[in-house]
């Protein structure tokens, strides 16, 4: 019924990738969620931390930007977060 917990050998870690974070007045939210990010368990230079502001009427970019993450600033008016993640 209950499995035992298996233990892997340690790899190299080797492999770089980007978050990119949708974000419309996330003020409030998106500091723990950029500090989670910054704990993460895996070196910083291999991975990359972006929010893509979507016409935020607070104060969500200059948090972002508090936390050390790179800003992409949405412009154009888009609907839903599919539509940022497709205008990056």
């Amino acid at each position: 019924m209950y499995k035992k917990d298996r233990k892997f050998p340690a790899q190299p870690t080797k492999n770089k990738f980007a978050i990119l974070i949708p974000a419309r007045n996330e003020e409030m939210v998106i500091g723990a969620l950029l500090d989670s990010l910054n704990h993460l368990n895996y070196p910083k230079e291999l991975y990359d931390v972006y929010v893509a502001a979507n016409n935020c009427t607070d104060n969500t970019a200059a948090v972002a930007l508090s936390y050390h993450a790179a800003l992409i600033d949405i412009s154009e008016k888009v609907s839903c977060k599919g539509d940022v993640l497709r205008s990056c």
